[in-house]
Order: structure tokens, then sequence, then C-alpha cells
């Protein structure tokens, strides 16, 4: 199944697509950002999609350097119409794949996700956690007609800030429109195994603290931390140290070296005698060299 893209064109759009994602409740985003970390003052979103239902994808262009004037020049005054009208309203259901991402752009400009969120990926890991977990492996795996819509030629190669904003909204609006039907696909076997308490409870709050951790950073009591370091350090010295000595354990220290040592005769003892063989059978100096150092080392 194709996926539409809408690429938003007028600000008055942006004002439809909220009250799209107000009509189903739901609400599957994907930031594309110029590539530079969160915490970086010159991180900023180029563009975020948006799917309401499957099948579908409205993006918005933000900081993006095809975009519009009109947006360009007033993206974080768009980002803030999004974040109030979408990730704000909890009557809307918040779908990501790694949720914490979206989570931290919107918290970097002052958004709070609220309401009801939905990780797609945590819940395929806690489903499966033995296969990989990034969005296109698992595009091919669940959704095989969407197939290999991320290998656009030559787009991988360019950098993140200066991808075209036409393949890199197809791009985004994919992920979306994919995440959307993975996550109809996935929500329901959570269910049937009993792991969406687990999932709603404990994972898809982890995401929420995850996200605050990256951007507000974590207070670390360094010199606390330094103490336990000492103080383990001296422990871990004095516990081994009364270990090794350890009647018990010397004999069985002894008693392994001697095993390794024998085995290690054994093995030279039995290579010596092969090579005897072979030495009556045919003189040989290469043989003979060998047999002298096998010897050296049996002593």
């Amino acid at each position: 199944m194709s996926s539409k893209l809408k690429i938003i064109e007028k600000l008055s759009d942006v004002d439809k697509l909220i009250r799209h994602c107000e009509t189903t409740g739901t609400a599957s985003i994907d930031f594309e950002t110029n590539g530079k970390p969160l915490s970086s003052p010159f991180m900023s979103p180029t563009i975020l999609g948006v799917t309401f239902q499957p099948g579908s994808a409205w993006v918005v262009p933000l900081n993006h350097f095809e975009a519009p004037k009109k947006f360009r020049n007033n993206w974080k005054e768009v980002l803030k119409d999004l974040g109030d009208g979408i990730a704000e309203n909890p009557a809307i259901t918040k779908i990501a794949w790694n949720l914490s991402f979206e989570t931290g752009v919107f918290l970097k400009f002052g958004t709070v996700i609220r309401g009801r969120a939905f990780d797609a990926m945590l819940a395929k890991y806690l489903l499966d956690e033995n296969t990989l977990n990034d969005l296109e492996t698992n595009v091919r795996r669940f959704l095989p007609e969407f197939g290999d819509y991320k290998q656009q030629p030559g787009f991988k190669k360019l950098p993140w800030d200066r991808k075209p904003l036409i393949p890199l909204s197809e791009y985004c609006g994919k992920d979306c429109d994919s995440t959307l039907q993975l996550q109809l696909f996935l929500e329901p076997r959570l269910m049937e195994t009993g792991l969406y308490p687990l999932f709603r409870n404990m994972l898809c709050m982890g995401t929420r603290v995850i996200s605050n951790m990256e951007n507000q950073g974590v207070v670390i009591d360094v010199p606390y931390l330094q103490k336990l370091v000492d103080t383990y350090d001296a422990l871990l010295t004095e516990n081994t140290f009364q270990l090794t000595n350890h009647p018990t354990i010397k004999r069985f220290d002894k008693n392994r070296l001697e095993g390794i040592k024998n085995a290690f005769i054994e093995n030279i003892t039995q290579e010596i005698s092969e090579v005897n063989k072979k030495l009556k059978a045919a003189p040989d100096r290469r043989l003979e060299n060998k047999l002298k150092n096998l010897s050296e080392k049996k002593r």
C-alpha cells in the first residue's frame, strides 16, 4: 500500500492537521532535524511528520532550508502551535518509533507531551528482544509492501541539514505511516500476551524519564561517588587478598595449576612421540629442530 503525502504549504493547514488529529484521537509523529544532538544549542527540527490515519502522512516544514519563508522564519511559533494542539492534548494518543527522541525535541522547545503515548519500538522490543529494533528492519519484516523506502539514490550520503525537502518529507511521512501501522499491529499482541501492563506502566513511563534526563541532565554527587570508588577499591583489594590466601583456595589453585602442568606435559610427550615416529621413517631437519624445541619445553 502506498502512503499519500501532503507537504503543508499554508499556515492555515497547520490548524487543519491539528483538527484531524483531534477527530481521530491519533498522531504518529516523527521529527527530522539538522543532525545536531539534543543537547546542542544549534539543534533544530527541520520538519515534523504527522499521521492521523493509516495510508497517509502530513509533513510540516519547520527550520528546513527549502521551507517556505513563512514557515522557516516562524518555525518556533509553528512548532509551539503543534505542541499545544497535538502533543499537549491528552485526548490525542501520541505514537512514535523511539518516542524519547520526539519527546526530547518537544521538551527542548517548551512542550511537554501529555496524555497517552505509545512507543512502537519498545512494544516490538518487549515482544521480541532477539531481533533488530530499528524501524527500517521492522518495516521490511512486518510491512514488506513498504520495502526499501529508505533506499533513495544518494539520499543517505547527504548530511541531515542538506537533505532536500521533498525526498526528506517522503522519508519522514513513510516513517510516520509505518509506525502507526506497526502500532496497530503490535498493541493487540501486547494485550494477547499479557505484556500490556508492563509496557504501559513501566516502559512508556521510562521514556518520559529518559527524555527529561537527556534535556535537563542528572544531578551527580561527585564527592560521594568518589568516596564509593575509594571505599570499594579498598574492600576489593582486602577481600581478594583474603580469598587468594585462604587454605581451601590455595589448595584448589595448587591442584588446578598441577592439572594444567600435567596436561601440558602429556600433550608435549605425545607430540614428541609422533615426531620420533616420523623421523624413524625419514630423516628431516625441520622435524629434528621441532623435536629439540619440544624436548626443551618438556624440561
